[in-house]
């Protein structure tokens, strides 16, 4: 059981661990929409939704291919991958859902919280400011800045952590909701770790060994007050 009162820095993910990450991917459907619907002669409703289809089938990296081909469109490679810039660099409509703002609001009071997230940038940047949560976290780090060879699993960001907070191991706590890759690097270097199982994830049906599991397994954010406050 974590003790509560060792705990000195809660660490959070980001995409679907503080809001739900379907949310962001249907807000970058839409930006597409708008911007690509004449290249494809359709209405930006129409490539919207087939965008939305497509990642309702699989979320894999071939989204923008199937609703294309589905469209019976012409494209290129080139094509694709302006739509995929275009889709992490826009400026996404998403909103931090109240109870996770509230809790994050009583946690700030009582720990420095920091952030460790993985994913293209600007979009990892860009998805910070819509939420308007920098002012909760002392530390944020997005491992892309560090090098892509330093996404999780590694364990280098959580060793930034620890030394910019002066923490022992124990002292910390990651939050996250993806057994494939958060919880390996922390529980090699002896945090605690949350995983937050929520019906909306995207990610938490793998079935891995020990090392990657987490420690403790919530249904809702809204557990993780009953933890820590």
């Amino acid at each position: 059981m974590i003790d509560k009162h060792k705990i000195r820095c809660p660490v959070f993910d980001l995409d679907d661990t503080l809001y739900p990450e379907r949310d962001y991917c249907l807000s970058g459907f839409k930006s597409l929409g708008i911007e690509f619907s004449q290249v494809f002669g359709v209405s930006p409703d129409v490539l919207t939704e087939k965008l939305t289809e497509s990642f309702n089938l699989a979320g894999d990296g071939k989204v923008f291919n199937r609703a294309l081909d589905s469209l019976g469109a012409v494209y290129s490679r080139e094509l694709i991958m302006e739509m995929v810039e275009k889709y992490r660099s826009h400026s996404p409509d998403i909103t931090l859902p109240e109870s996770v703002w509230n809790l994050l609001e009583r946690l700030r009071s009582r720990y420095t919280l920091a952030l460790i997230t993985d994913g293209f940038l600007p979009a990892q940047e860009l998805k910070i400011e819509a939420l308007g949560i920098k002012g909760f976290f002392d530390y944020i780090i997005c491992t892309e800045k560090l090098g892509r060879d330093f996404w999780k699993p590694a364990p280098k960001a959580f060793n930034m952590i620890l030394e910019k907070g002066g923490f022992a191991p124990d002292e910390c706590v990651y939050i996250a909701d993806n057994p494939e890759k958060d919880f390996k690097a922390p529980n090699h270097l002896g945090w605690r770790t949350i995983m937050i199982k929520a019906p909306k994830n995207m990610n938490t049906d793998a079935s891995l060994s020990a090392e990657y599991l987490p420690e403790t397994i919530i249904d809702s954010f809204e557990d993780l007050g009953k933890i820590l406050l």
